[in-house]
């Protein structure tokens, strides 16, 4: 990450659009993945699983950089769920500077909860990062993805949260792997 006037710069990492830089700007709420972490993150999914024909659920997206990095690896579709007009607007400019086909991505501009509840989309790859005020959007979240359509059995779900958070996930979500870093900590589970 590079500084821009206060502000961070997010960097795509690998793949079709690696190297580049995300050039919106970043809501102030928003808290983007490190690129170091993005990057191990990536790296610990890429040994798991191909990126190739992925269909991607990006909730709680800010910057848009978790699906997009999908998306440059090789995913087939990505969708981004944010709640924040100017997130869904900086996704949008995001992709649109990259040059990203429209065909490739939908921006839902919802409630991630209520997005769960009424998606009849099929992903395969699902990035839930909540902000990290507290457990209360986990509460919300948790029950949402267990009866979401949309995560089926099979689904691989990355959670990243505060490192200071004790995330326990239901049975019916496999742990994969978990890692630390820093005041982050990535939990790839698999959904039963």
């Amino acid at each position: 990450m590079c500084p821009r006037g206060g502000e961070s710069l997010v960097r795509v990492i690998s793949g079709r659009w690696g190297g580049r830089i995300l050039p919106a700007r970043i809501p102030s709420e928003t808290r983007p993945t490190l690129d170091a972490v993005r990057e191990a993150l990536f790296n610990m999914l890429a040994c798991r699983m191909s990126f190739d024909g992925q269909s991607v659920l990006d909730l709680y997206a800010g910057s848009g950089a978790l699906g997009i990095e999908a998306l440059s690896r090789g995913a087939a579709h990505a969708t981004f769920v944010d709640r924040s007009k100017r997130a869904a607007q900086a996704i949008d400019e995001n992709c649109c500077a990259l040059a990203i086909p429209p065909s490739l991505y939908t921006i839902v501009c919802e409630d991630a909860k209520r997005f769960l509840e009424q998606s009849d989309e099929r992903f395969t790859l699902m990035f839930a990062d909540p902000p990290y005020q507290g457990v209360a959007e986990w509460k919300r979240l948790i029950p949402a993805l267990l009866h979401a359509a949309c995560i089926e059995s099979g689904t691989v779900c990355v959670f990243e949260y505060s490192a200071a958070l004790k995330l326990e996930l239901p049975q019916l979500f496999q742990t994969i792997a978990e890692r630390q870093w820093g005041d982050t900590t990535c939990l790839i589970a698999c959904r039963q």
